[in-house]
């Protein structure tokens, strides 16, 4: 199911150029140094509290997604090599793949589910962390159990930020209308309708069209 990526071109490099000299505006910068310091909402009503409307906080917020908006939307356009936009930027991006969702899950003995845009398989809980805040998204997961997997659908900016705000809650629990979640799968597969980039554990599998992910339970016996 792998496939080969379109190389990328000298106006794809210079598209990233410019989207780095963007961030490195004064005003981008402050947001992105906000956001990682002192964005710690709990819930909708903290994020209320820390972003209301007018304040410096919300247009630092609003700054740096609508940024992260416009650099998805050349991706899922086509108008920029998706290999070569992952490859040189590190950031998470909220968002990404969003107008045009393009995955769809299959899971194991379970109607499938299409119009995907983000899709996370996990046997471990937390997912990871966002500096010392953990990031939740399928808080079942164990190794004493199958997979468990998050996905997304097609949904608006502000039910993303709800959704982005339930993970991180100090009793996580996503859920609300694009919202799906599966427990407990001995395997499930992941497909796409155009190539996309795949990781395992922060490291890029490659550009595939669809991936088979099972549980192996006992696979690996640790010894202390």
């Amino acid at each position: 199911m792998m496939t080969a990526a379109a190389r990328p071109t000298y106006d794809d490099v210079n598209l990233i150029l410019k989207l780095y000299e963007m961030r490195r505006e004064e005003r981008l910068r402050q947001a992105r140094q906000w956001f990682a310091g002192s964005f710690k909402v709990k819930s909708v009503a903290d994020f209320a509290a820390l972003c209301p409307p007018g304040s410096e906080p919300n247009a630092s917020y609003r700054m740096l997604t609508t940024y992260w908006e416009m650099a998805a939307s050349f991706i899922t356009s086509g108008v920029l090599n998706q290999e070569l936009f992952f490859e040189t930027t590190r950031e998470f991006l909220l968002g990404r793949e969003r107008r045009r969702p393009a995955m769809t899950v299959h899971p194991d003995g379970e109607p499938a589910v299409d119009e995907l845009f983000l899709c996370l398989v996990s046997n471990v809980s937390p997912w990871t962390y966002l500096g010392a805040r953990a990031i939740n998204p399928s808080p079942d997961a164990s190794f004493d159990t199958g997979l468990d997997i998050f996905a997304l659908g097609r949904i608006g900016a502000l039910r993303m930020s709800r959704t982005f705000l339930q993970t991180i809650a100090r009793q996580p629990n996503a859920r609300g209308r694009g919202v799906h979640r599966w427990h407990d799968l001995p395997e499930a597969t992941v497909t796409a309708s155009r190539p996309l980039t795949w990781q395992l554990d922060g490291d890029r599998l490659g550009t595939a069209t669809g991936l088979r992910v099972r549980s192996v339970p006992a696979a690996l016996r640790v010894v202390l």
